[in-house]
């Protein structure tokens, strides 16, 4: 299950003798690699508290896929576990995620809140970025022009552009500042104040992205995906106002490869549908 940024996370190692019982090594070691970051020591308490079970805290600085590696000798032994770290984002809370699947306790929240990041990430695929966060040298390809798209969008305010430079900045490519550019917050596009086009690309933008004020068409297309993605998750018991393994295996087989929004949630979200250009 993935984890929040900031939580600390406790990974496990069981140990064991040549006769298959738990057994405390002479030594052990956890190393927990980000991304091509270099390896970070976690310290490992010997003996530990359960014979054999060896455990290690890692407090999660950024995301991405962590590496946890044990080792260990006397007895020797080796091995990975793989844990995804994310940045949680959500255009609704978890109480409003647990009501709308009918949950009145606190149970399937991890799976609840996993869910709840995946249905807002297909909904900013269609609308464009909701939750309002920072680019920085977001790649926008081209050679001359006279508008440019940032690639994600819409912005919070005209002022959300900080900068735009070509790659080639080293060599005498330009570079324009905020003062320099006429910002189109809605379709994210770029205008040089001068007049003058773009040239020299590509570029790269430092720039925020999302919306101050989230829609209730939004929101509640948001709720429908949640929903949609949750129904594969519910028990062959589960309250017949849900749809059955049955149905949802009927429903699966009608669509191609490839996960589709509900047509419900897809007519909520076509009237903020993000402009091809503007």
């Amino acid at each position: 299950m993935s984890v929040d940024v900031g939580t600390v996370y406790r990974s496990s190692w069981l140990v064991t003798g040549s006769d298959g019982q738990p057994a405390n090594p002479a030594s052990a070691t956890l190393t927990v690699t980000v991304g091509l970051d270099a390896p970070v020591t976690v310290p490992v308490t010997l003996p530990p508290a359960t014979q054999g079970l060896l455990l290690g805290d890692f407090p999660t600085v950024k995301a991405g896929l962590h590496v946890f590696a044990w080792s260990t000798t006397g007895p020797v032994s080796n091995g990975l576990d793989y844990v995804n770290v994310r940045t949680f984002r959500s255009v609704f809370s978890l109480a409003e995620g647990r009501d709308y699947l009918g949950f009145s306790d606190s149970r399937q929240d991890q799976k609840i809140r996993l869910l709840m990041g995946a249905a807002t990430k297909l909904v900013e695929s269609v609308v464009g970025i909701c939750v309002i966060r920072q680019f920085t040298n977001d790649w926008i390809n081209g050679d001359v022009r006279h508008v440019v798209q940032l690639p994600n969008r819409p912005l919070p305010s005209a002022s959300a552009v900080t900068a735009m430079r070509s790659v080639y900045t080293a060599t005498g490519g330009p570079s324009w500042t905020a003062s320099g550019l006429i910002v189109n917050p809605d379709a994210g596009t770029l205008r040089t104040v001068s007049m003058l086009p773009f040239w020299y690309g590509p570029w790269t933008a430092d720039y925020t992205a999302g919306r101050v004020e989230i829609g209730e068409n939004i929101v509640n297309g948001a709720k429908d995906v949640l929903w949609d993605l949750f129904a594969t998750q519910r028990s062959l018991f589960a309250d017949t106002e849900y749809p059955s393994a049955e149905d949802v295996a009927t429903v699966e087989s009608m669509i191609p490869p490839g996960y589709e929004m509900p047509r419900k949630a897809l007519e909520q979200l076509e009237p903020d549908r993000m402009p091809a250009f503007g």
